[in-house]
């Protein structure tokens, strides 16, 4: 997992490509996933409630996605943003 930030907006992706294409436009890396402290679960292996809770966290609207695939999905998509 990567943390980047671009004046007031950060995103997280999950990818080194994704990674890649925030830093080529001037997004800075916060965070990459060997400075994570901690075990970070990843998004797959998490309830729907660790999942809801890490959207919150992440500010993505994950509307009234009730599945753990419902919720990966705005998840993902977000990070493609």
């Amino acid at each position: 997992m990567y943390r980047l930030k671009k004046s007031n907006i950060e995103r997280v992706v999950l990818s080194e490509t994704a990674r890649d294409d925030l830093l080529s436009s001037g997004f800075e890396l916060l965070v990459s996933k060997k400075e994570e402290s901690g075990n970070v679960k990843p998004l797959e292996e998490m309830t729907i409630e660790e999942l809801r809770d890490y959207a919150k966290e992440k500010a993505i609207d994950v509307g009234k996605s009730t599945s753990i695939s419902g919720i990966l999905e705005k998840i993902k998509e977000h990070e493609i943003e």
